[in-house]
């Protein structure tokens, strides 16, 4: 059975049981003289109520709420764990009961019974009115009430009064006895006689005729006078009533406005940031925003900002970090459009704003501190893309209260201030979102505000300054530019949106207004896909709808251009028949998007097509182009009919009429793409935003070569460093090598046929330039803009075959626009001597399917043959598998080929390829040195790799190429012309080859052979004596310091080649015998190397000759070329010059003086003699062996020992064993291998130089002067 709870002191409860009896109501019972006063009690009170069901067994609280001015009561009920409120409200003649899940009932009072609890009956229609407190009471004097006693309840003293009262409405007969505190009782509100309980005992007849007899017991506590809330008045917030009497209308919103919304995600623990721009009348509504994650549409959480142009159909998304933009079609998930009879339409500000639900007033409240009208509806709400049943609270602003917005110009009241969203998820706790608007500004919208400029730097535009004479008021700003933006764009035959950064300027004379012109959007994105169609084949169909056709046509761009450049007819959608030999589309003036009507009006034999329809009916006008809409605009100067108003004070109104105009920037001629070399190299600088992340790479590709080469860093599998990776492509043998340039290791495997490659018939393929950059395709010229301070033509096309990922078989539309450098520009790249014109600078990749945004820059472009040294693949092979090899040529180096080397190098590389039936790039690091007479070709060749099927040739073996090379120097058939620039031919044949040569890639900074000699770099020198090749710098000095026919005071050495050339003459004393020899260096004996220095020390031996000398080394030079001389004294302060006949071994001890600043140089005795070490001579009789002696004392022994002529000596370590021999080893003596001993032959004999000796060594192909 229902139960309800009265208010005050009528609560009954109509639970009922079987009574034996009932009272009788005595209206006629007179107070006795003693009786107190009977209660009065205020308009206004609340109070909280505990029932005690006795009868049930149960407790119910309650509180409640009692306003006779305001018309109004509300009880809250608890029981039972759940809590039921209920408001009366008797201004609308209805009660609201909510219950424990919110949900909320509507009855009429004037057909209810709890209208007897608080007010009166309707009668004649009239609706019901609450009672006052008092009038509640006049139900117990209308029934006789009688004074009982005081008695104390709940340790109150309390006067009881009792009554019997009859309520035919409820058909119930019960007695009431109340309770209320005694007069002199003081309670905490101060204010006597307050309830304090009631009891009701009696019975009710039901509907069956049963009677149910009850007895409740009612306490009130906390009894107040006022009310310190209103909003108990209230439903409960987020709960929605249907079927109330609305009481106010939801505030209708402007037409357009500006705010800023912070949407707080209480569940999540995020808030986000919106802006928001909205003017139906431009038909036009951006959004500035971060995303939170990042999708397939954005790519980042960057800052977003989104223009959506419902005039055209078309999305505008810009990221405004990294300024790019994607211009694509507006979709039907945009929240802020919907669908209507001609396509996608801008909401109205209702639904935009979500105000089009049936909203209900539920009363007043704060937001953020701020009395509010709330307004609470049910409707679908977006939230993370799908649409949810939602219950929505809106504050408005109310009281007066104004928005004063930082940067707008108007002073709005009655506008959205916030809106709290409860949504129902299915499975899920309700959802909740909370909205603060702030900024709200209600003026109307300039078109500035929807910003597209980024979305065009990369196409034509054109800004341009019309001038229009007359004062002007710095307060009429606004004004003058909402009246531009409207009507300019009228005169140009252009949409709003495409007149873009209007600006205000002015002097004491005229008004200037500068504008920019954007190009018109790509045609394709003003259509989407509509569905998808299979014709039956047996159907019979009518061509009578079809406006147009185009037959081969390849992709469905090219049929949105036509159908956006119709004639004759809009054209709003069109099908697309990608099929062989019957690929095309047709036109349509209507929406094609019902396929029982597409099946009955088409007529192609294609069984599936693709139906494509505008995001937006097509404009009555089409679009018009930069060129012409500026056209339109000085034919309107001409005529007179440019004409802006500003109105001032007291209506005073100013005429501006256009007189003139110029182009500030921008291009309306057209240019064609420039094409590509077969062979170029460049830096690539790759921006992808969907993993924020930069890819740099270097790539060299030349078609002549038909190799290619890229440097790239890949962390992952299957090579797994952080090093640069050289990726090189012989397309010749179908071989790719991958060279770690940090671990210098090397991969050698097939090309694989997801890089650049095809396989064609089996073979390896390697793309041309137009294929590689997919330039293969129709590119039209969309204007220029300025690109790392560069100014660049720009070219556009639709590429239906990119790929993002080689690996993946899948093909999407893109848009590839190229900047190429302007003709009268001129790049000179790090690599290149030759000036490059017209080179790639970026490209930008987009597509609309994909949400993909890619940006290529390109750095260094050099369009000339790359080196071959670029694709150096000597990492890959070992010693074992290279030869270096010179090739030597007859013919001067200058001046024939000091301009002319790189093109004599791809000579010499091209007939090698030829005669060999080799890959170039078997031949390694070509460099070219050079004598007086000679030019020396360099190289190392590699072995060949394994063969794969599908290259071009099957490559030779290395012995192979030599032994073919050998034959044609040889047989005089390797000839190099190279062309003068007097047109004469300057030919260099090839005379020698030597395939042993020592190869070093660096210069020794020292050593200790080499510390005997001091070098002169980049020199040689002629009358060379010896010739050794395949041998380092330091073996080259041991050979000039042990070299036996003849005394080796110098040598060259020539690092490219490991060539060393000995010479027996002092290159530092016959200067006309030296030359300028790149790549080699001279290296001349010390003259001090033959003396042993004793610092600090002086003789007093006499001297046979003292002269001034600026050096020690020049002293020494004079004591060598002296026939006496054996030593020497040097002082450096002096710079005297002492020569000595006596050397250091001979002189006394007493035949020494110290002088610090002098020096006692003694010719060395070893310095005679030249030293093969390891070695020794068979012993014979004539052999005189010394024990305990120094390798210098045994030298000594040699040259001074009178018993006979010693010209060798043996000096063994192990035991300090000096053995003299009268022979010498060239003579014939037998010189034998040792560990532990080193023959010395002497050189010097009576104190003067001996007899300098021809070398009689040779290699083969070459003698020692093919090397001057």
């Amino acid at each position: 059975m229902k139960t309800s709870v009265p208010a005050l002191l009528m609560v009954i409860v109509y639970f009922g049981v079987n009574i034996k009896g009932q009272c009788i109501p005595n209206p006629n019972v007179t107070p006795g003289p003693n009786d107190p006063a009977f209660p009065t009690l205020p308009d206004a009170f609340s109070t909280r109520l505990e029932a005690n069901l006795k009868d049930l067994g149960e407790t119910i609280t309650a509180e409640i709420y009692y306003d006779y001015g305001r018309n109004f009561a509300t009880v809250k009920q608890t029981s039972n764990g759940g809590q039921t409120t209920t408001l009366l409200d008797y201004n609308n003649n209805q009660m609201l009961t909510v219950d424990t899940v919110q949900h909320c009932k509507v009855q009429k009072l004037s057909t209810n019974l709890e209208t007897v609890i608080f007010g009166t009956p309707a009668k004649s229609g009239l609706v019901p009115h609450i009672l006052t407190t008092n009038g509640v009471l006049h139900f117990m004097k209308q029934s006789g009430q009688v004074y009982k006693q005081q008695q104390f309840v709940r340790g109150i003293n309390t006067d009881h009064w009792s009554t019997c009262l009859v309520w035919k409405e409820l058909n119930s007969t019960f007695t009431l006895d109340y309770f209320f505190a005694a007069p002199n009782w003081k309670t905490p509100i101060a204010f006597q006689q307050i309830p304090v309980r009631a009891i009701a005992t009696g019975q009710q007849f039901l509907a069956n005729g049963t009677r149910h007899q009850f007895q409740h017991y009612y306490d009130y506590i906390d009894f107040r006078l006022e009310i310190s809330d209103y909003s108990v008045f209230e439903t409960p917030k987020g709960v929605y009533c249907p079927g109330r009497n609305n009481t106010r209308p939801v505030p209708k919103p402007s037409s357009s406005f500006h705010y800023k919304a912070e949407v707080i995600y209480p569940q999540s623990l995020a808030i986000t940031s919106i802006d928001i721009w909205y003017d139906s009348e431009l038909n036009l509504m951006r959004m500035d925003y971060r995303p939170t994650t990042s999708s397939r549409t954005t790519y980042n959480t960057d800052s977003f900002s989104e223009v959506h142009d419902f005039t055209t159909g078309i999305k505008y998304l810009t990221d405004k970090t990294k300024g790019n933009c994607t211009i694509s079609q507006i979709t039907s998930a945009s929240a802020d459009g919907q669908k209507g009879p001609f396509g996608e339409q801008l909401k109205n500000a209702s639904q935009f704003l979500f105000l089009d639900a049936n909203y209900q007033f539920t009363g007043k409240r704060t937001s953020r501190g701020v009395p509010c009208d709330v307004f609470t509806g049910k409707r679908l709400f977006p939230y993370n893309g799908v649409w949810y049943n939602s219950t929505l609270n809106y504050y408005f602003l109310t009281d007066g209260y104004k928005e004063y917005p930082s940067d707008g110009s108007t002073s709005p009241t009655d506008i959205p201030f916030s809106l709290e969203v409860t949504l129902d998820v299915p499975d899920m706790d309700p959802l909740n979102i909370l909205v603060n608007f702030l900024n709200f500004d209600t003026g109307k919208r300039s078109v500035s505000e929807f910003d597209i400029s980024s979305c065009y730097r990369n196409m034509s535009s054109l800004t341009f300054q019309l001038q229009l004479p007359g004062p002007f008021r710095e307060q009429d700003t606004d004004l003058l530019l909402l009246q531009a933006q409207r009507i300019l764009p009228a005169i140009m035959n252009i949409t709003s949106i495409r007149l873009q950064n209007v600006r205000v300027n002015y002097d004491s004379s005229s008004v200037y207004l500068t504008c920019t012109i954007t190009n018109i959007a790509p045609d394709y994105v003003k259509f989407s896909q509509a569905t998808t169609v299979t014709r039956p084949s047996s159907y019979v169909i009518s061509s009578k709808d079809v406006k147009q056709s185009y037959d081969f046509t390849d992709t469905w761009q090219d049929c949105a251009t036509y159908c956006s450049q119709s004639y004759g007819f809009i054209c709003n959608s069109f099908d697309f028949c990608k099929a062989p030999f019957m690929s095309g589309c047709k036109l349509y003036a209507d929406r094609r998007s019902d396929i029982q009507t597409y099946l009955k009006t088409h007529t192609s034999p294609c069984f599936n097509y693709t139906v494509y329809q505008r995001t937006v009916n097509g404009l009555s006008n089409q679009e018009t182009a930069v060129a012409d809409a500026y056209g339109y605009l000085q034919d309107a100067i001409n005529q007179k009919s440019v004409h802006l108003q500003t109105y001032g004070q007291l209506g005073f109104v100013t005429d501006y009429y256009g007189v003139s105009t110029r182009i500030v920037s921008g291009l309306l001629e057209y240019d064609d793409m420039p094409s590509m070399s077969g062979h170029f190299s460049y830096r690539d600088e790759v921006t992808f935003p969907g993993s924020k992340h930069t890819y740099g790479s270097d790539i060299w590709y030349d078609t002549n070569f038909n190799l290619v080469r890229y440097d790239i860093v890949q962390t992952g599998a299957p090579y797994y460093s952080n090093s640069p990776l050289k990726h090189i492509h012989d397309y010749n043998a179908g071989v790719a090598y991958v060279i770690d340039t940090g671990m210098q290791n090397c991969t050698i495997k097939p090309i694989s046929k997801n890089f650049i490659d095809k396989k064609k018939n089996g073979s390896y393929h390697m793309l041309n330039p137009l294929d590689l950059f997919h330039m293969n395709k129709s590119y039209k010229f969309i204007g220029q803009k300025t690109v790392r301070g560069m100014t660049c033509n720009i070219f556009e096309a639709t590429v239906s075959d990119f790929k993002l990922d080689l690996a993946d078989p899948q093909q999407f539309d893109s848009t590839f626009q190229y900047y190429f450098l302007k003709d009268n520009w001129s790049s000179n790249s790090d690599s290149g001597s030759e000036l490059t014109h017209a080179q790639p600078i970026r490209l930008d990749i987009f597509s609309v399917t994909k949400g993909l945004y890619l940006t290529y820059n390109y750095f260094d472009w050099n369009d000339n043959d790359p080196d071959l040294n670029n694709f150096n693949i000597v990492p890959c092979y070992t010693g074992d598998q290279q030869k270096h090899v010179v090739i030597v040529f007859s013919g001067q180096y200058f001046p024939y080929l000091v301009s002319n080397s790189k093109l004599f190098k791809l000579k010499v590389l091209n007939q090698l390829g030829q005669m060999t039936n080799a890959s170039l790039i078997r031949f390694q690091q070509l460099e070219i040195d050079y004598g007086l007479t000679r030019v020396y070709v360099i190289m190392t060749i590699v072995d060949a790799a394994q063969q794969y099927d599908g290259a071009y040739r099957q490559e030779p073996d290395i012995d192979t190429i030599i032994e073919t090379i050998n034959d044609n120097v040889y047989g005089g058939l390797l000839k190099i012309t190279v062309p003068q620039t007097d047109g004469s031919i300057y030919m260099f044949n090839a005379t020698a080859i030597v395939d042993n040569i020592l190869r070093n890639d660096g210069k020794p900074l020292s050593s200790k052979t080499l510390s005997h000699f001091k070098a002169m770099k980049d020199k040689s020198q002629k009358g060379l004596s010896g010739f050794l090749s395949g041998i380092s710098v330091d073996d080259c000095a041991e050979s000039c310091l042990t070299e036996l026919e003849f005394d080796c005071y110098s040598f060259v050495y020539c690092y490219k080649t490991g060539v060393c050339l000995l010479a027996s003459t002092y290159a530092q004393n016959r200067t006309d015998l030296i030359y300028d020899r790149p790549k080699c260096d001279l290296y001349y004996r010390s003259y001090l190397d033959k003396f042993t220095a004793i610092p600090g020390q002086t003789s007093t031996i006499s001297s046979t000759q003292t002269t001034i000398t600026a050096t020690a080394e020049a002293c020494a030079q004079k004591c060598i070329f002296s026939s006496t001389c054996k030593s020497f004294v040097y002082c450096m302060i002096s710079q005297s010059c002492s020569l000595l006949q006596a050397h250091h071994l001979n002189i006394p001890k007493n035949g020494s003086n110290i002088d610090s600043m002098c020096s006692f140089y003694s010719r060395s005795y070893l310095n005679d003699f030249k030293r093969k070490a390891r070695s020794t001579v068979k012993v014979t009789p004539q052999m005189l062996d010394i024990q305990a002696v120094s390798v210098d004392q045994c030298a000594q022994l040699c040259i001074q020992t009178e018993s006979f002529t010693c010209n060798s000596f043996s000096f063994c370590g192990n035991d300090t064993t000096c053995r003299l021999t009268p022979a010498h080893p060239v003579t014939g003596l037998r010189v034998i291998a040792t560990d532990y001993c080193d023959l010395y032959t002497r050189t010097y004999y009576s104190n003067a130089p001996a007899k300098q000796k021809q070398s009689q060594s040779s290699t083969k192909g070459v003698s020692s002067g093919s090397y001057h």
